[in-house]
């Protein structure tokens, strides 16, 4: 690929991340609260996102392959053309159907999205400056969600009366503010993708095949024990961050709304700081040695959260944690996408990130049937710990370089 060519689609991309991680974060912000506003209880969160997963695994797999065929731009403006649409639906959603309906369309635009922009980065990935690639998207991602988080934190902020009350007594209009937002700054994502983005078709791309040999025997060894490690540990991490977590703040320990949106401000201009650095460390040292050292440090620190009897206490151990996290993802990243096949990136990352999407849809379906409550939050925390150190170790003495 000419250089010109790789510098224009690193601008437009990471101008992309700054735009997505704002309307991101008002959506990962306000969906959850949005939820338990209506009444829908912990089992409805986990029906919600167990049915739309299995869409996801599907789309992954063909927009994966065709992106290798066919380029990587027509698949990349069909994943952001949707979105503002369904951000405008959620202000008339009011019951679970509604809420899978939605989800379903997020996670199928958001596959077909995914599933081009990986290994169109993967395209220009550079191993000696993986990390700095990485840790820049990411680090742009969490500026911009910083900014968002703002939104919702502004919004109701504004209503002071309103601060002290709890989830279930806000008015959802809002929330319908918010959705808004959403539609307006995805909207943008799309403009800039459309413009601006090159279209890249891989060179030398073999007749592609959706059998298990395909899959598996001729895939990189290492990619196949990452998918691994990520199918188990996403089990648990999956539905602890997406909403879990939310609901444990505003149930347990009975945290506003007002103090919960910036509790994701803060946490995302922490992810910001923490991205950028992690990608200078990536580069620096062994990736392997830098993802086992997060994540065990991680899992130590989460076996402390369910303690927490204030909210303050909780967001100074969560921060501790997601600090390590988002220091690591760029390793992360660029441990994976450095092991796809060269002539088949979609394909493989398909493969990564349907094994991530699958553990996430056996721990939200555990969720529908009951586990937080016959388990309590203690031992969920206590699953996530051992899920970092799983995924940690296993990386550190599983993968080779």
């Amino acid at each position: 690929m000419k250089e010109e060519i790789e510098k224009r689609i690193t601008f437009v991309i990471k101008t992309v991340q700054f735009v997505e991680g704002s309307g991101g974060a008002i959506a990962l912000t306000c969906i959850p609260l949005y939820m338990l506003a209506l009444g829908i209880s912990i089992e409805g969160f986990g029906i919600v996102f167990t049915v739309s997963s299995l869409f996801s695994v599907v789309t992954y797999f063909i927009i994966g392959t065709h992106s290798d065929k066919l380029g990587r731009k027509r698949y990349l403006i069909l994943g952001a053309v949707a979105p503002p649409m369904v951000a405008i639906s959620y202000i008339f959603a009011s019951n679970v159907v509604h809420f899978v309906i939605l989800r379903v369309l997020s996670v199928i635009f958001g596959a077909v999205y995914v599933a081009a922009y990986r290994p169109l980065i993967a395209d220009i990935q550079k191993d000696a400056e993986a990390g700095r690639l990485w840790g820049g998207l990411f680090g742009l991602y969490q500026l911009g969600a910083t900014l968002g988080g703002l939104v919702p934190a502004v919004i109701f902020g504004l209503h002071w009366e309103e601060v002290v009350q709890q989830v279930e007594q806000i008015d959802l209009q809002l929330f319908h503010i918010c959705f808004v937002f959403v539609a307006v700054i995805m909207s943008l994502r799309f403009l800039l993708l459309a413009r601006y983005i090159p279209n890249v078709v891989p060179e030398h791309i073999p007749k592609m095949t959706f059998s298990v040999k395909d899959m598996f025997q001729n895939m990189n060894r290492n990619l196949v024990i990452i998918c691994v490690l990520t199918f188990v540990s996403l089990i648990v991490i999956i539905p602890m961050d997406d909403y879990l977590v939310t609901i444990f703040a505003v149930q347990n320990l009975r945290a506003t709304i007002f103090s919960f949106a910036l509790f994701r401000v803060g946490l995302s201009l922490l992810g910001a700081v923490n991205n950028f650095v992690g990608g200078y460390i990536t580069d620096r040292f062994s990736m392997q040695k830098t993802i086992a050292a997060l994540y065990v440090l991680m899992g130590f620190i989460i076996i402390f959260q369910p303690y927490t009897l204030t909210f303050s206490i909780f967001v100074l151990l969560y921060f501790s944690e997601k600090s390590f996290y988002w220091m690591g993802t760029p390793a992360v990243f660029a441990i994976e996408t450095k092991n796809f096949r060269r002539e088949r990136r979609g394909f493989d990352a398909a493969v990564l990130q349907t094994s991530g999407i699958l553990g996430g849809m056996v721990g939200s379906f555990l969720v529908s049937l009951g586990l937080v409550s016959a388990l309590g939050f203690t031992l969920i925390f206590f699953l996530k710990a051992a899920a970092m150190f799983f995924y940690g170790l296993g990386i550190f003495f599983l993968v080779r370089d």
